[in-house]
């Protein structure tokens, strides 16, 4: 296989249009990684990427922690609620 004499144009400095390769094989994206905009900033991110490189957000909710901070809050309160109940009685 290989280039030959007889792929280049008449001058020999040049590939002939027949063997320059087709637009359609032509891609955009070098290494072939599909990438998505990400939600928050709108940087250019690889599609599996869990975590924007750029502005450091989750990319969706499934990817981010669970905030539990509401059940530290109810917690508390139910604890401040027996103590007072607990104290009530005792007077």
């Amino acid at each position: 296989m290989g280039i030959r004499m007889s792929d280049f144009d008449d001058k020999g400095d040049e590939l002939r249009e027949s063997e320059l390769p087709d637009e359609s094989d032509m891609d955009d994206d070098p290494d072939g990684t599909p990438t998505d905009d990400c939600p928050h900033c709108h940087a250019e991110i690889h599609a599996d990427t869990d975590i924007c490189p750029k502005c450091g957000n989750f990319i969706s909710r499934e990817d981010a922690p669970v905030r539990r901070g509401w059940m530290w809050f109810v917690a508390i309160a139910l604890l401040v609620v027996c103590t007072v109940l607990v104290l009530l009685r005792l007077l």
